[in-house]
């Protein structure tokens, strides 16, 4: 807020918007002695109602962002007792159904038995558990940092004590490891998935697995669409990778 004389005319300003014209009939009908004594008087109510406002504006922001914070803490809370229901109904099925969990082969190579098959599986389902319970909670505490002014700093901090070692660590372990290891790890894996796919759509097209959703006529064919766009999606990511 600053005042302009203009002759006998001073205009208040807010930044560069004219707010008021000032004369001296004003400052005579406002009790002021002088017309710069008026100006002076508008010019600090105006200072006091901005600094009113802007305390109103930040007060309701940290509402705002209190608010937010709880609404989305139960959401989180939400999501972490779903993710426990599904990994527990997942052991469940698991301890219910070992038959439908198959070995793991490459042609005539045993890579894993069917109990060691359904250990993994449910090592599987507790580590997914756990992680993906993490990252909505670690992606709750970032949002919530972020929202006020004090603690938006400690975000940038947060990510360099969890993720930055992390990400460190794979660099490392990606630079070390020659390609040639990479593919043949890669390759290894990507048989196992395919194997256990056809498995699987096999077991549909038996009887052995019912699925609501899929037939056992059609079991075959998804099988193959599956296997396809599993290799070409690995493709499409890996070449980038690799070259």
């Amino acid at each position: 807020v600053h005042v302009e004389r203009t002759g006998d005319v001073i205009v208040v300003y807010v930044g560069s918007a004219p707010i008021a014209q000032l004369t001296t009939t004003d400052a005579l009908a406002a009790g002021d002695p002088s017309l710069d004594v008026h100006a002076d008087a508008v010019a600090a109510q105006l200072r006091k109602a901005i600094k009113a406002e802007k305390e109103r504006t930040a007060l309701a922001n940290r509402i705002l962002s209190v608010s937010l914070v709880v609404v989305f803490g139960l959401i989180v809370l939400y999501l972490l007792r779903r993710i426990g229901d599904l990994a527990e109904r997942g052991n469940h099925w698991v301890e219910d159904n070992p038959h439908r969990i198959p070995a793991v082969r490459v042609r005539t190579l045993t890579l894993l038995t069917p109990a060691a098959f359904r250990s993994a599986v449910a090592l599987s389902i507790s580590t997914a558990r756990w992680l993906s319970q993490f990252a909505i909670v670690y992606v709750w505490l970032l949002a919530a940092l972020g929202l006020f002014e004090a603690t938006r700093g400690y975000t940038d901090k947060l990510n360099g004590y969890i993720v930055g070692p992390f990400v460190s660590l794979t660099s490392r372990i990606a630079t070390m490891l020659p390609i040639t290891v990479v593919v043949l790890i890669a390759g290894l894996v990507m048989a196992i998935v395919l194997r256990v796919i056809g498995l699987f759509f096999e077991s549909v097209k038996s009887g052995a697995t019912m699925i609501e959703w899929l037939p056992p006529d059609l079991a075959q064919p998804t099988s193959i669409l599956t296997r396809i766009g599993l290799v070409l999606t690995t493709l499409v990511f890996a070449a980038p990778v690799l070259t």
